[in-house]
């Protein structure tokens, strides 16, 4: 099963991708994630990959979210 990532960008921001290809952008892991659901509409869940790109040295989390619709 291919899984959509959610990456944090250096600016604070993060973005949801599926392929290498960027599907969705937000604020928060959220939204970022509910975007991206939105251009995969069969994706059940969304697997979240938090990486701070910024300097920090420390492992990749991994974990499985299911994005709800921002209000």
């Amino acid at each position: 099963m291919d899984d959509t990532i959610v990456v944090k960008k250096p600016d604070g921001t993060f973005k949801a991708t599926h392929n290498g290809r960027t599907i969705g952008t937000g604020d928060n892991q959220n939204e970022a994630a509910w975007n991206g659901l939105q251009n995969r509409p069969n994706a059940a869940v969304v697997a979240q990959r938090v990486r701070h790109i910024a300097g920090d040295k420390h492992p990749d989390e991994f974990r499985r979210i299911h994005p709800k619709k921002p209000e």
